[in-house]
């Protein structure tokens, strides 16, 4: 008895100095701000809900720019390049490059409302994205909390989860989705493996795709793992887990081809082969021998520190959770729906960017976890 409750306090303190760490990183996070220049096309798309002029949009954009950023950093995003030279000084330029961040619905929007309470727009793009990064923490606290345990898979798998938090730390400072969408994500995910309140957990999860669309690759594979009794009971029936899914398609469809967004391949050829001014006009025809052969010429970015580290961690949970099967076969399922979707993301959009695969990682991570032991938890929490 003693023994336990030594363990139960100190797992009291643990949970107690991670959540002091967190405190502390979220203070670092809103005194940091990281000015490129997504945030100006952010702004105006947030702008735009309220004024269909371009040239008046431009122009409250490039003024709010001047007025709310620093110096420096306001000149680098007006004439650091002569891509983002045109687009300050052609309204049209600038206007055709707002199909590719339209499509982020839920935090365009989570901007347009902090405009509408009477915040600047420049202002409001960071505040929603620290606000992302706030629920990261929150999330990541409250699994690595409910996981506990000292087993040295429990153990490593926090360690990782924590080491991807260490990788991804810029995010939350820059003024793009990335931190919002992976804290809905994460929450979603959370509840949907880990509590009683699933159905809430998937709704979560297809929320986070109004901020990245591109999350259906891991969302949908999430979905269906929650539909198969893997290391114990369904956590979504089939016919709840289908009307998620059928949602889930309206999502990424009303938030892409419903706002306008270009087409997969014109992101991937204006991010990788060249900025274009006017995307839609100068964008060549698809080429899917280009695209593969661009995937294939990426995939040394696989091999850098960080995307290999998680990527052998989800190989050692998959391994770990078919060889011992029981609770901790969930953890393989996880794992193996991480590793899918981190190959598809990288398949369609080839960069291995931490912004991005933030959430992949930190599935790996907790795979592990799951997968070496069995959680000290292992009833699903209220």
């Amino acid at each position: 008895m003693d023994d336990e409750l030594r363990r139960e306090r100190a797992q009291r303190g643990a949970a107690v100095l991670l959540a002091a760490l967190f405190l502390v990183v979220a203070v670092v996070w809103s005194g940091k701000r990281d000015y490129e220049w997504d945030l100006l096309a952010y702004s105006a798309c947030a702008l735009e809900l309220g004024e269909r002029d371009p040239g008046v949009v431009h122009r409250e954009v490039y003024a709010r720019l001047e007025r709310d950023a620093p110096p420096a950093a306001a000149e680098a995003l007006r004439a650091k390049n002569a891509y983002r030279a045109r687009c300050a000084a052609e309204p049209a330029a600038f206007d055709a490059q707002l199909p590719f961040y339209r499509g982020r619905v839920l935090y365009v929007g989570a901007i347009a409302a902090l405009v509408g309470l009477g915040a600047s727009p420049i202002d409001a793009c960071f505040r929603v994205s620290w606000l992302g990064g706030v629920l990261v923490l929150a999330a990541l606290w409250r699994w690595l909390v409910r996981r506990g345990g000292g087993s040295l898979a429990t153990l490593l798998g926090s360690a990782l989860a924590l080491a991807a938090l260490g990788v991804w730390f810029k995010t939350p400072v820059k003024a793009t989705p990335d931190a919002l969408a992976a804290g809905v994500f994460l929450w979603g995910a959370y509840l949907l493996l880990e509590s009683r309140r699933a159905r809430v957990g998937a709704a979560l999860c297809v929320l986070a795709l109004a901020a990245r669309a591109d999350l259906v690759v891991l969302v949908v594979p999430l979905l269906v793992l929650a539909t198969l009794p893997v290391g114990g009971a369904r956590r979504l029936t089939p016919a709840f887990a289908a009307g998620a899914l059928v949602v889930a398609g309206f999502v990424v469809l009303g938030c892409t081809a419903g706002r306008g967004t270009y087409a997969p391949w014109v992101v991937v050829h204006h991010t990788f082969l060249g900025y274009k001014a006017f995307p839609a006009a100068e964008t060549p025809p698809l080429d899917l021998a280009a695209w593969a052969a661009l995937s294939l010429r990426s995939l040394p970015e696989l091999a850098a520190a960080a995307p290999l580290t998680f990527l052998l961690a989800g190989l050692a949970a998959l391994v770990a959770g078919l060889r011992r099967g029981g609770r901790r076969a969930a953890g393989g399922a996880l794992a193996l729906v991480a590793l899918a979707a981190t190959l598809a993301h990288f398949a369609l959009f080839p960069a291995a960017w931490p912004r991005l695969l933030f959430p992949y990682w930190i599935l790996s991570a907790l795979a592990l976890g799951a997968a070496g032991a069995q959680s000290r938890s292992s009833q699903a929490s209220p």
